[in-house]
């Protein structure tokens, strides 16, 4: 785990100064996840299932908030988590918060959010810690570089600890939440604007480049330049951050210093969290869970154009190699959450289990009880979904299919304190929701034959704005992969050595820079018959150049660029679908290559080549110029790479335990296929008294449209 970028005095001093409290009552705590048992929260060794009930009690409606605690409490919920304060203004009231929450349920273990990022008050007190924009306005934000924030914060969050494992609860707390930055979600306020040019974050960016670097000599060669020395480097301007030399890409000496500025930015994010999770993992004696929002990889290219580049978001792989962190929080993604979608996940979720961290999703969906608030405010509210508690069930439930599937937990929050689940109906049923996630700690990790990987690093080889490469290839794509009628695995592309070997085809999402390690997996993948989804650019950055013949050299498929302007309209060759991307997609491959060829899909316009595949090192290479591929192509890939799919049609299926959950968007009958032949399936939602089928691997059932269907497999 790399230090601190500026430097890690400022923390080593809170930890060595902080007292050693009397935290034994504090149970002691640890995750169970990528291992047999998970997903679940071991507390004094027993396994709890990672379910809870979160309040937002910033908006003065703790009423409201009572109500529902006291609706999962008698639906046996284990968990609930609320917001504390840390003394930045003197003295909290979280005695009383705690006492409040805890006794509308007695029998709950607690776990806590943190909010870090100061208040008003500190901030006017510490003008040189505010962010800054290039042109010298001052934002009222904390600076993550600045030492007097980490250094106030690591104490007073080392206080907030002691008080709540010494106090009359101190026996039912689990840990806490570090939260900070937009949302409370550590992403950069306004992630389309360029940040931070603050004399704070201008030292800490030249700390980090000397502990990159070294020395002039090795900062003057990376950045081709001879007039840079790392004390006088400067943060590029908005100008070279949104440089590019070809195409998207980014030349990388002529641009290295956006380069670096770019991972800086993530560094630094990651960097805070982990040291905060030290404070707080040495305050609890190592007893209590720590967790963060972060990785939002998938989601952020649909905030804005530069969102995901600029977010702070960027070094995930990192995080989760830091091991005082425990829980990964992401809420689910905010695009198709409607009734008949599929639902989709923010992060690369099952890289998550792969480092024994635990996800936990936020469920905040916006039932027919939820708040409407204006449009623009699409992830706080919106409009509900549901209308009433019948779609709220099935939305839920779909959810919860997603959520189990990627061996993750779920915690219920009411985002707005609107009382969105305060509906008796809606809990009664949590009985069947405690019983698939006790059932879901089956011995079988996850297993999925389709694995689409992105990576972190090939977003910084880009200019800034990401429109429309990466919003296509990791926002939208999920659209189709995720109705691909078999679970999909979203993993960082770093963690190829850690696949699991049910793998059958690899989708590359953005492989845009691949490093020999990766190169010598995938080379071993295909070696044993694997097929691999290259898309758009696959391998053109490298360290010291951008090349488009690597393209070739990466796939055994040459490409050369087309001239084909305007609206990217396709057509495939396999299935009957039709496809478009914007005309600000603007660097277009075909393939050129004619023996031993198959094409899957042309250029409406020219008739051109766009997606082809060739047997390559053993294996199978599919080469895509676009990012996108519609659900008919994929399943089409997936069923000549002996990837078996559950359901006859497109549609969201997930599998875990014993358990089958499929989500419907039209009214049909539908045919589902298990690899093995059961004993008996059950359909328990919508219940059936009879079970659907019997010593069969197969079954048709039909089901109304927007529905979700809850099957028990008895092998």
């Amino acid at each position: 785990m790399q230090s601190l970028i500026r430097t890690p005095l400022v923390f080593l001093v809170i930890l060595a100064s902080t007292l050693t409290f009397p935290v034994d009552a504090m149970p002691m705590c640890r995750v169970v996840s990528g291992v047999k048992g998970a997903p679940a929260i071991s507390i004094n060794g027993q396994p709890i299932s990672p379910l809870m009930f979160c309040a937002n009690n910033q908006f003065n409606r703790d009423d409201v908030l009572i109500e529902q605690i006291k609706l999962a409490a008698d639906a046996g919920i284990p968990i609930i988590s609320f917001n504390v304060s840390l003394a930045w203004d003197g003295a909290t009231n979280n005695t009383e918060i705690i006492k409040k929450f805890c006794d509308a349920h007695p029998a709950a273990f607690f776990y806590v959010r943190v909010w870090l990022g100061g208040t008003a008050a500190w901030l006017e007190a510490h003008p040189e810690s505010k962010m800054q924009t290039a042109d010298g306005k001052v934002l009222q934000w904390v600076s993550p570089a600045s030492e007097a924030w980490q250094q106030d914060a690591s104490r007073l969050l080392a206080e907030c600890v002691e008080e709540i494992a010494r106090g009359p609860y101190g026996d039912r707390f689990i840990g806490l939440m570090l939260s900070s930055q937009l949302a409370g979600e550590w992403f950069y306020p306004e992630t389309n604007e360029f940040l931070d040019y603050s004399s704070a974050n201008q030292s800490s960016f030249r700390a980090w480049l000397k502990k990159q670097y070294l020395n002039d000599k090795a900062i003057r060669r990376a950045w081709g330049r001879e007039d840079v020395s790392l004390k006088s480097a400067t943060i590029p301007s908005p100008e070279l951050r949104e440089a590019a030399q070809w195409g998207p890409f980014r030349d990388p000496i002529a641009q290295r210093a956006a380069i670096d500025y770019q991972e800086y930015l993530s560094t630094l994010i990651e960097n805070n969290i982990a040291e905060f999770a030290r404070v707080a993992k040495k305050a609890m004696n190592g007893r209590g869970l720590v967790g963060s929002f972060y990785g939002y990889t998938m989601e952020l290219n649909g905030v804005g154009p530069r969102a995901l580049a600029q977010s702070g978001h960027l070094a995930f792989a990192k995080l989760l190699d830091v091991p005082e962190i425990d829980l990964i929080h992401a809420p689910y993604s905010y695009l198709n959450r409607e009734l008949g979608n599929p639902g989709h996940q923010h992060l690369p979720l099952d890289s998550v289990p792969l480092h024994g961290k635990l996800a936990i999703i936020e469920e905040d969906s916006r039932t027919h009880l939820a708040a409407r608030v204006a449009e623009e405010h699409l992830a706080t509210g919106n409009n509900p979904i549901a209308a009433n508690v019948d779609e709220m069930l099935s939305i839920n439930r779909r959810n919860i299919g997603n959520f189990l599937t990627h061996r993750a937990g779920m915690w219920y929050f009411d985002v707005l304190s609107d009382g969105r689940w305060n509906d008796r109906e809606f809990w009664k049923t949590a009985g069947l929701t405690r019983r698939m996630f006790a059932e879901a700690r089956s011995p079988e990790t996850f297993r999925p034959q389709i694995a689409f990987l992105v990576d972190e690093a090939s977003v910084h080889a880009m200019r800034a704005t990401t429109y429309p490469y990466l919003m296509e290839s990791l926002s939208f794509w999920r659209s189709e992969l995720d109705r691909v009628g078999a679970p999909v695995g979203y993993y960082l592309q770093s963690d190829l050595p850690r696949l699991p070997d049910s793998i059958h085809v690899i989708v590359l999402a953005n492989p845009y820079s691949i490093r020999e390690l990766e190169q010598r997996v995938l080379d071993r993948f295909l070696g044993k018959g694997g097929t691999v989804v290259w898309t758009f650019a696959p391998g053109v950055a490298e360290a010291n150049s951008i090349d488009m013949q690597r393209i070739s050299a990466t796939t055994g498929l040459t490409v050369e660029l087309t001239d084909v302007q305007g609206v990217v309209n396709l057509e495939s060759a396999v299935t009957d679908e039709t496809w478009q991307l914007p005309e600000t997609w603007e660097t277009r491959f075909r393939v050129t290559t004619t023996e031993n060829v198959h094409a899957i899909a042309h250029y409406a316009e020219s008739d051109a080549v766009a997606v082809a595949a060739t047997p390559h090192k053993g294996g199978i290479s599919v080469y895509s110029a676009v990012p996108r591929l519609p659900v008919g192509v994929l399943r089409w890939i997936g069923a000549n790479s002996g990837v078996h799919f559950y359901r006859d049609t497109p549609g969201m299926v997930g599998i875990f335990g014993p358990y089958l959950v499929a989500h419907t968007t039209e009214a049909r009958v539908h045919t589902f296929r298990l690899p093995l032949k059961a004993r008996t399936v059950e359909r328990l939602v919508p219940f059936l008294p009879t079970p659907v089928a019997v010593e069969s691997d197969t079954w048709r059932d039909d089901l109304p449209e927007k529905t979700t269907a809850i099957y028990r497999i008895t092998p």
